[in-house]
């Protein structure tokens, strides 16, 4: 088991819109192909960051995940309304480790 930990820095004062958009057309489409974990925002320190945490079987269906997702056609509607709020993005593969609180059974623990 892997999570994807997915950091957008958008556009100030443009936040409440990205949220709007992702939860209206975002999410259901992306959902059809990926498991959403959480989605948070900032409060303190950094603002204007939106985080989202996706979670996958393996690599492998990762990659065949987000094929499926990059081909469909809603996905292809959202994508470029969602870019244009955003600012930087950064994407970080997270595997947990067996003592950790959120680990789950079965996850690859020896990297």
């Amino acid at each position: 088991m892997i999570n994807e930990f997915r950091r957008y820095k958008v556009k100030p004062g443009r936040v409440g819109e990205y949220i709007a958009l992702f939860e209206e057309l975002g999410l259901p489409v992306i959902a059809r192909h990926l498991e959403l974990v959480s989605f948070w925002t900032s409060d303190t320190g950094a603002l204007n960051w939106v985080f989202h945490l996706w979670r996958f079987e393996n690599l492998e269906r990762r990659a065949e995940q987000y094929a499926a997702l990059r081909a469909d056609p809603d996905y292809a509607q959202f994508r470029p309304l969602a870019l244009a709020l955003v600012e930087e993005m950064h994407s970080t593969l997270l595997t947990p480790v067996k003592f950790a609180k959120f680990s789950m059974p079965g996850a690859d623990t020896t990297r």
